[in-house]
């Protein structure tokens, strides 16, 4: 009987109460109320009401209102920077020297990374190519003073853009 019910239902108008289990595939049109657990493959268009938990891989227009959770990676030994957004926490006991690859357009562009000097050392964060701001070696290296810092960087064009320096100089 549930096959049929189901065969049925692939060329009519569904409305389901009571909750669905099953694979559903194929264009859905219309309002979606109440929750959608497992993966969602295709374009949604339309408001998202409530809370969105997971990886959303594409583009996202519009209006966000709320709160956005960015990952946090610590660094705490010499080498290279690999997170392209977020937060990364320079935790290490004495001067960190870091790298910083430059990043990928477009698929990095409008990322935005704070890094964090979360302890009170000269840490470095080099970045050679093209350098911060596109500067070259004028400005490809950013250091931290002798206290926390933070450098916030924006990704465009390839390029990491200093967004806003708080006890970190470029040269």
């Amino acid at each position: 009987m549930a096959k049929n019910f189901f065969r049925e239902l692939t060329a009519k108008v569904m409305i389901v109460t009571g909750g669905l289990t099953a694979p559903l595939t194929g264009n859905v049109t219309g309002n979606v109320t109440g929750n959608l657990t497992g993966d969602v493959t295709g374009n949604v268009t339309g408001n998202v009401t409530g809370n969105l938990t997971g990886n959303v891989t594409g583009n996202v227009t519009g209006t966000h209102i709320g709160g956005e959770q960015l990952t946090g990676v610590d660094a705490n030994a010499d080498g290279a920077i690999t997170a392209k957004m977020g937060y990364v926490f320079i935790t290490k006991g004495s001067a960190a020297a870091l790298t910083l690859a430059a990043p990928a357009t477009p698929a990095d562009d409008g990322k935005i990374m704070h890094i964090v000097g979360a302890t009170t050392f000269a840490h470095t964060v080099t970045q050679t190519t093209p350098g911060f701001n596109n500067g070259g070696t004028a400005s490809d290296v950013a250091t931290f003073g002798a206290a926390r810092g933070v450098l916030t960087v924006i990704a465009h064009g390839g390029v990491w853009y200093t967004q806003s320096l708080v006890n970190v100089t470029l040269g």
